[in-house]
Parts: structure tokens; sequence; C-alpha cells
């Protein structure tokens, strides 16, 4: 009683952070930090896919700091990055992707431990950031396979095969 209050207000700093550590938008920043880094060890050298990765996981990791994050769930979408990178190194042909996307899955319900329903993350990000990832990776597998089946059309085997015109005797 009697005692005088005084208000604080909220600085931009502090705002910004409220709304990077809210459990959707920090899942949101570790999987386009991930597609990032996927980008540049895809292609080395585009630089911009790296450092927006680099940001975003780093930003990801400051908000899973003050989340209660399930050290499994993290991991398994780690693996998950792994899988999908492996996929592009090692012709498996899919195996890799649907493994990838289940450990995604999985990991992504399992992140946020906590029975706050305020501070899970939404299902119907986790389904869409899923399928969207699945769809790519499926994507993408599959212009690697038609690549991989199609005829080579330089170099001696190009020429294997074809209708030639010498100009001197043979």
């Amino acid at each position: 009683k009697g005692i005088e209050t005084k208000t604080i207000a909220i600085s931009w700093r502090d705002k910004l952070l409220a709304i990077i550590t809210n459990p959707t938008i920090a899942y949101i920043l570790l999987n386009l930090g991930m597609l990032g880094i996927f980008f540049e060890l895809s292609n080395p050298g585009s630089i911009l896919p790296g450092v927006v990765g680099g940001i975003c996981l780093i930003l990801a990791f400051f908000a899973f700091q003050s989340l209660p994050i399930n050290l499994a769930g993290l991991l398994l979408i780690l693996l998950a990055l792994l899988l999908f990178i492996l996929e592009v190194k090692v012709p498996s042909h899919g195996a890799l992707t649907i493994g990838g996307v289940i450990s995604m899955l999985i990991g992504s319900f399992m992140l946020i431990n906590s029975p706050s329903p305020y501070m899970r993350i939404s299902v119907l990000v986790i389904l869409v950031t899923v399928l969207t990832v699945a769809f790519f990776f499926i994507f993408a597998v599959g212009l690697g396979l038609k690549a991989q089946r199609r005829k080579p059309t330089t170099g001696d085997k190009g020429l294997f095969g074809e209708i030639g015109l010498t100009r001197s005797r043979i």
C-alpha cells in the first residue's frame, strides 16, 4: 500500500527476442537454417544460403536455450539433415530421403517438451514443413535419378551408336 509503481517499457530488443523464442518461430528458424546449410553444401560457393542458414541456426539455438527442448527430438531433426545431405552424395534411390522425412517428423513432434499448449509447436506448421521438405527432396531425387538414366550427350560415350561423316579415309 502506498508504494508508487513504476512501469518499465519493453525495449525493441526484448520484443524481438520474445518473437524469436516462440516455439513455432524457433522451429521455423531451425528448418530454414538447415535448408540454407544444405543448399550451401550442395552448391558450394553460392554463399547466400550458407550465410542465411547460419544466422537462422544461431537464432534457433539461441531460442532453444530458453525453451524446454528435448535433446532426442533435436538430434532426430539434425539426423534428418544428415540423411538429406547423404541422399545427394550417395545413390540410395530415395531410401535416405524417406528415413530423413520420418526422422524429421518424429523429431519435430518430440522437440518441445512442455505440457503447456502455448509452448508447443503448431501441428499444422510441423506437417507443412515436413511435407514441403519431403516434396523438395523427392523432387530433387527424382530429377537426379532421371539425369542418371539419361543417355550421355558429350564425350566418346555420347558419340557411341551415332552416324558420322569422315573427312578422310579411315
